[in-house]
């Protein structure tokens, strides 16, 4: 049986490679390579916040074993959220990688827009390989509208790679709508932001 919960320190190992699986060439890009990016990804997913914290993701389990995830943000993320995500960054990186992701800050910002007051950004959404197709994606989707409906927010946005038609015609199916379209032009990917309109 698929349930949801919310994500603990302790699955900070089963976590690590869904998000990986959730933007692998992007990822991979930012820290260098992929060893190193799960790894971080596995250290920033057992502190209590942050951006890569499992406590700010959704899990959906089978038999106890996280097989699926996903996180959300909105525009009034609490100091602890920023602050976790800085401590990661600076505990686990090299310097070498840190100002890497200095450097390439401002353009992950104009490719990927913070979201607005009335927005909820849903993110490292992933589904396991041997699980897909099973509705588990839906389910989350599900509960990121209930999120939203509860904050009395008016739409729920998310990015994917425009290359991922597989993905692109999931979000379609759920109601999703292409927006905007931006380069990402360090690895040459294209991300297309979609919404979900409430009202």
């Amino acid at each position: 049986m698929i349930e949801l919960k919310k994500g603990t320190a302790e699955d900070s190992s089963s976590l690590a490679p869904l998000i990986l699986a959730s933007a692998p060439v992007l990822l991979q890009f930012l820290f260098g390579s992929r060893d190193v990016a799960k790894r971080f990804i596995e250290h920033a997913a057992k502190q209590i916040d942050g951006q890569y914290s499992s406590t700010r993701h959704i899990i959906a389990t089978n038999s106890n074993l996280p097989i699926a995830c996903m996180t959300v943000w909105h525009a009034n993320m609490p100091e602890s959220f920023r602050a976790g995500t800085l401590a990661s960054l600076t505990k686990f990186l090299e310097p070498s990688v840190l100002s890497h992701l200095i450097r390439i800050n401002p353009l992950l910002e104009e490719v990927f827009l913070a979201p607005k007051h009335d927005q909820l950004c849903i993110g490292h959404l992933s589904v396991s390989a041997e699980h897909q197709g099973q509705g588990i994606g839906r389910k989350l989707i599900a509960h990121a509208i209930k999120l939203a409906k509860q904050s009395l927010l008016n739409s729920i946005v998310l990015d994917v790679e425009d290359s991922n038609e597989q993905a692109i015609s999931f979000y379609h199916a759920c109601g999703f709508i292409e927006i905007t379209e931006t380069k990402f032009s360090p690895t040459a990917q294209t991300f297309v932001r979609m919404e979900f309109r409430l009202h």
